[in-house]
């Protein structure tokens, strides 16, 4: 049994779908190995899925764990916690917006990804994609492991107790937290051909152009934004959407796409987008948000879903936990 470190820094602080797919890869991790996960907030020791110990993030109990414990492996996919100087590094790069037309970040912020996709023990990415673009601009090979879905998703309806849903009209649904490339903006021009629907916004800021959009989508009319809810409240809403809308510009993998599908939801997705794991569903559609949707766009959406082999992918996350323990640890 190794020790294992995971370095989650927003655990606490916001919803995303790095932090979830940290978090649930440490907690299935911990059935074969101990496992520590930092965020900025606390510490929390796992065994076997149960925390044994949670203690406030501080110098001396970070000194504490790393006096007591000796580190086998860490993950981390934050870059600026990544230049720690420990060994046993296993770097997650879930995208590469740093090279895309709607990159956060600057020149220095390159060259560091760099240095720690060299210094990183392995590297580990989300989709055959992001493989192809880690290699063409980090010359560095990476092990693909794709995400998968929360035990909650995969034992639907049985997992959700009966509860009042917020809204009983028809809606359709965006989860997404608030960024420019998410394109929310698209949908917003598009809210004319969703006659007779509310449109659901799931998710937080994570900018300022985020906080933006959001603000500008809460005094539009038809246009409601829910943040910072449960796991199976989120289940609740993809559920009782009549379709789903997944607009965004660039990702990595697009994980509310993937639990969409496992409820047997119609996903319209950007067709600028380039994920080949989905290129097989019959319950996708890829259409131009930005140049306009059309009926026949909304007909799809609304007609009934199709049986699909190629995308009812019903792994959980201790599926990916074992390929990771087989392959790396």
């Amino acid at each position: 049994m190794k020790k294992i470190l995971f370095i989650i820094p927003d655990l606490h602080d916001r919803v995303t779908g790095a932090n979830k797919r940290a978090i649930l890869l440490a907690e299935e991790l911990s059935k074969l190995h101990s496992v520590i996960v930092f965020s900025k907030k606390k510490i929390s020791y796992i065994n076997d899925k149960k925390y044994t110990l949670t203690l406030d993030t501080s110098l001396v109990s970070i000194l504490s764990i790393f006096t007591k414990n000796r580190i086998n492996y860490w993950f981390c996919d934050t870059i600026y916690f990544a230049i720690l100087p420990l060994p046993g590094l296993i770097f997650t790069l879930h995208d590469m917006k740093e090279w895309a037309k709607y990159n956060r970040s600057g020149f220095i912020k390159k060259i560091i990804l760099y240095l720690i996709s060299k210094k990183a023990k392995y590297l580990i990415t989300v989709s055959e994609n992001q493989r192809e673009i880690i290699k063409k601009y980090l010359y560095r090979d990476s092990l693909v492991f794709y995400n998968a879905v929360s035990k909650e998703w995969l034992d639907f309806p049985y997992s959700v107790g009966l509860g009042d849903q917020k809204i009983k009209d028809k809606y359709v649904l965006y989860v997404s937290n608030f960024s420019n490339h998410k394109g929310h903006y698209d949908i917003l021009k598009n809210r004319h051909i969703f006659s007779g629907y509310k449109i659901i916004f799931i998710g937080t800021p994570i900018d300022k152009g985020g906080e933006l959009i959001k603000k500008n989508i809460e005094k539009t009319s038809g246009c409601f934004v829910y943040s910072d809810i449960e796991e199976f409240e989120l289940i609740r809403w993809v559920d009782n959407a009549s379709f789903i809308l997944f607009p965004s510009h660039y990702e990595g993998f697009a994980m509310p796409v993937l639990e969409s599908i496992i409820l047997k939801k119609k996903v319209l997705i950007n067709k600028k987008l380039d994920l080949n794991h989905f290129k097989s569903c019959k319950n996708i559609k890829k259409v131009s948000f930005s140049d306009g949707l059309n009926l026949n766009d909304i007909a799809w959406a609304e007609s009934s879903v199709n049986y699909c082999d190629k995308c009812n992918c019903r792994y959980g996350w201790n599926d990916i936990a074992e390929k990771i323990d087989a392959t790396i640890l």
